[in-house]
């Protein structure tokens, strides 16, 4: 919307409504559009399918203008659900499928091929992006970046472990072991990137915003604490400067926080007053899947990364943690 920045905006603006992959209308702009034959969970309109054209049919109008697109890809997430077709392509590989009990997200009787089709259709979606940025002849210049905001999710009968979804990670989403927080970031640029690279630089959302000022030459924002990973976009990784440290905490399930400093991350779950849950402390370099707890080994470190936890956390009123608060008065 306008008035967040934004030009054009196509989608839905109610967080639960996201979850459903028939929603019964969605907003372009200000203006409510209804979907008829919907009823989130069967309709002739499917979510992905519905941005996605949208999407292109923005894109095919902007000309030669430099511009900004976020297309969120809603799948797969919560509500299990894919077209006849997208299903069908899938089948034939998925084996030892379960009848899901049916949540307020929509059982699906077909959890594994419903979640392979809609990842399917994911790859087919940046498929079609990129093939209109050639046909557009501004293939070369565009920066595409392709993320997700967390790992798989265990909802509407799937489970991150199935279909290896998380690989050797431990954990799912909205856990703060590897699995729930460490996802993918892939990069096209051909003029601005040099490509075929992996790198393991530790970075975040909060860098992205001013990764993006530096790239456009506009002053990055005082009050973030994000560091621009622009110079290793560019491949100059010894000009990239790093994180001491970043910090996360979650505040369903008990309360949970971790933080990362260098390879080393301290996870510590149960975070009531008064009684907070064992550290656990990992090296990361040697032990992606979090598998083996070094705290008792380590006590001085975990003393040290607990204290970093401490001073990194600032209270907010609409994200309460009773047992954190205290530790910030």
């Amino acid at each position: 919307l306008r008035e967040k920045g934004f030009d054009h905006f196509y989608g839905t603006t109610n967080h639960t409504d996201g979850h459903f992959r028939y929603p019964k209308f969605v907003y372009r702009n200000s203006q409510r559009v209804e979907l008829a034959g919907n009823t989130l969970y069967q309709g002739p309109h499917y979510d992905l399918d519905l941005y996605r054209k949208e999407a292109m049919e923005w894109l095919a109008g902007r000309g030669g203008k430099p511009f900004f697109l976020i297309l969120s890809l809603p799948v797969p997430h919560a509500s299990l659900a894919a077209p006849e077709e997208a299903l069908a392509r899938v089948r034939g590989g998925i084996a030892g499928e379960k009848s899901a009990k049916r949540n307020h997200y929509g059982g699906t009787k077909e959890v594994k091929a419903s979640y392979a089709a809609m990842v399917t259709l994911v790859d087919d979606t940046v498929g079609e992006m990129l093939a209109k940025l050639r046909e557009k002849g501004i293939d070369g210049d565009t920066l595409v970046m392709f993320t997700s905001d967390n790992g798989s999710h265990s909802e509407g009968g799937y489970h991150h472990s199935m279909l290896a979804s998380n690989g050797p990670l431990r954990g799912g989403k909205r856990d703060l072991y590897e699995g729930g927080i460490r996802v993918p970031l892939v990069v096209r640029w051909p003029k601005g990137c040099p490509g075929g690279r992996v790198t393991d630089h530790p970075s975040a959302f909060w860098d992205y915003l001013p990764t993006f000022c530096e790239l456009a030459g506009l002053p990055v924002p005082a009050d973030t604490e994000g560091i621009s990973f622009a110079p290793l976009l560019a491949g100059n990784e010894a000009a990239q400067k790093k994180h001491r440290s970043l910090y996360w905490e979650f505040h369903e399930l008990g309360g949970r926080r971790a933080i990362q400093t260098g390879d080393w991350k301290l996870v510590q779950y149960g975070l009531k007053p008064g009684s907070f849950g064992k550290p656990q402390l990992y090296q990361l370099r040697d032990d992606e899947g979090e598998r083996d707890d070094l705290a008792a080994k380590h006590p001085e470190r975990v003393a040290d990364m607990l204290r970093l936890m401490d001073a990194a956390r600032v209270p907010n009123g609409r994200f309460p943690l009773p047992g954190l608060d205290a530790l910030n008065r």
